[in-house]
Parts: C-alpha cells; sequence; structure tokens
C-alpha cells in the first residue's frame, strides 16, 4: 500500500494491513481525491458549499493525524539523529530559530 510505504519515510511507522487508523486515512485520501477537480458538485455554486465542508472536515481529520504525530516527534526528538522526515523537520526549525 503506497500510503503505508510514505508513511514510513515521513513518520518512520508501519501500519498493519488490518489497522483501523490506516483504513480511515486511506478513506480519507480517496474521498479527497474522489471529489477533486472538475464535477458538476464543484462546478455549480448551490452544490460548491456542500462538497466543499465534506472536504474540509476530510483535511482536518487528516491534519489532526499529522498533528498528533508531530507532537509525539517532538516529545522524542533527538536532535544528533533524524529518524525521518518529520524529525528532519523539526531538527531544522530549531536550527533555525537558534540562528535568529
Amino acid at each position: 500500500m503506497i500510503l503505508n510505504v510514505l508513511w514510513r519515510i515521513i513518520a518512520s511507522e508501519r501500519f498493519g494491513y488490518d489497522d483501523p487508523q490506516l483504513k480511515e486515512l486511506v478513506a480519507l485520501v480517496n474521498d479527497l481525491l474522489s471529489v477533486a477537480g472538475p464535477r458538476p458538485s464543484t462546478s455549480i455554486p448551490a452544490l460548491r458549499r456542500f462538497v466543499i465542508g465534506d472536504m474540509r472536515d476530510k483535511t482536518l481529520k487528516i491534519k489532526k493525524h499529522l498533528e498528533a504525530t508531530i507532537e509525539q516527534h517532538s516529545k522524542t526528538l533527538d536532535p544528533s539523529t533524524a529518524r525521518d522526515y518529520i524529525d528532519a523537520f523539526l531538527i531544522k526549525i530549531k536550527v533555525r530559530s537558534l540562528l535568529k
């Protein structure tokens, strides 16, 4: 599953294929991708409000998951060794804040 491979690179975590969290994230991403692009539901102003609201809710759920993962990484961060992309990003932020 591509999402699992990407998540391994980004967060050094691997989901089990039956993991409910993985299934939820896959469903959210699939839903977002299925409504993206030119469709009657996004082209007709009266319908757009409903689709955009649904997309916003799904995006917020994904954002909440990312924020929780970043928070956990912040708590266990070792500045001398990046485990993954999130660690590398957090280390870079700390270095930049020290240089200012």
